[in-house]
């Protein structure tokens, strides 16, 4: 009785602390995804900006 309760606890206290390490590494994967993807977009809309100003350059002259 007093094995299979410690074995129970044992088992809970590892199902817990794997769901706890499983939402970490979400939420710092989440954090990770969404900073590379806010550096993407950023540096896409500078070369677009920058693409935008060359060709008005081009196009109207100084």
């Amino acid at each position: 009785m007093w094995e299979s309760e410690a074995a129970l606890c044992g088992r809970l206290r590892l199902h817990y602390v794997g769901r706890l390490r499983l939402h970490n590494v979400g939420r710092m994967s989440l954090h990770n995804m969404m900073r590379q993807r806010l550096h993407y977009v950023g540096r896409l809309r500078l070369h677009y900006m920058v693409r935008l100003m060359l060709h008005y350059h081009l196009m109207w002259g100084d």
